[in-house]
């Protein structure tokens, strides 16, 4: 969520909706950016002319709320996205040949990957994609990770960067992947591994950053970086820098409160191409 920034900056959500084919297979559709069936575009302005109405009836109320203030950009927003025939048509996957779809994974999260190359196509800046997989492995995880996560994980993420580098789209566009934490080098008794905090490793691929190239390392165990430690602090600057924003920038609240974006972030110069 857009948190001080305020309502108005609060991503809009797709629901999801997948229809199983067999146990590997789904087809994949999204709801939140057409109109139900039977419901006009008409009576979508007939209810928008009502909250109008309601606006207006509560306008001095409206005006002593910062979280009010803040939706009406963002309802604007969801009404351009329904009335938007460049929107449906960029969620619209059947558009692509079905061995591109094949190369994503006929998974929720490869067909979602395949959305977000067509939302960032269509002109969308910046675009969430959740594996919806239960990655918290206490117990079995290799045979978890063997079976079922990296092999969906590899494919599709693969087969995104491919994608976006055969049209010319990577080195305008960062592809960031990551977890919250990292897992710890014992096993446990369940043949599974806990969190941990002290080391982990993120993907980052396009946008500026270089190819092929490995930052850092942790020691024999894994138990801590032992060579060119970084934050996610640090991780973030980069990205900002990347994205032509410094670091450094201070934003302001809705309420005129002064935000750093980073306190103690610092670019990792060795990232960059």
């Amino acid at each position: 969520m857009a948190g001080y920034l305020g309502p108005a900056y609060d991503p809009f959500e797709l629901e999801v909706t997948v229809v199983r084919v067999n146990p590997t297979e789904a087809v994949v559709g999204a709801r939140g950016i057409t109109l139900p069936d039977g419901f006009t575009l008409d009576r979508l302005e007939n209810r928008n002319g009502l909250l109008r109405s309601f606006d207006r009836a509560f306008e001095a109320a409206d005006r002593q709320s910062d979280l009010v203030d803040g939706l009406d950009p963002f309802h604007q927003r969801a009404l351009d996205i329904l009335r938007s025939r460049r929107t449906r048509e960029a969620l619209d996957l059947g558009r692509e040949k079905e061995a591109l779809r094949a190369r994503y994974g006929r998974t929720l999260f490869g067909q979602g990957c395949l959305a977000a190359r067509r939302l960032v196509e269509a002109g969308v800046r910046f675009v969430t994609v959740g594996t919806q997989e239960n990655w918290d492995t206490h117990s079995q995880n290799f045979t978890a990770l063997r079976t079922r996560l990296l092999p969906s994980l590899d494919q599709t993420l693969s087969a995104l960067i491919g994608d976006l580098d055969d049209r010319g789209l990577l080195d305008s566009t960062i592809v960031y992947c990551a977890g919250e934490f990292g897992r710890t080098p014992k096993i446990n008794k369940n043949a599974g591994r806990d969190h941990w905090a002290r080391s982990m490793a993120v993907v980052l691929a396009g946008g500026g950053f270089k190819r092929g190239y490995v930052h850092g390392s942790t020691d024999a165990n894994g138990t801590a970086p032992a060579n060119e430690p970084c934050t996610p602090d640090d991780v973030s600057a980069t990205l900002f820098r990347c994205l032509g924003i410094d670091p450094h920038t201070e934003l302001m609240t809705p309420t005129n409160r002064p935000i750093q974006l980073f306190r103690e972030g610092r670019v990792l110069e060795k990232l960059l191409a």
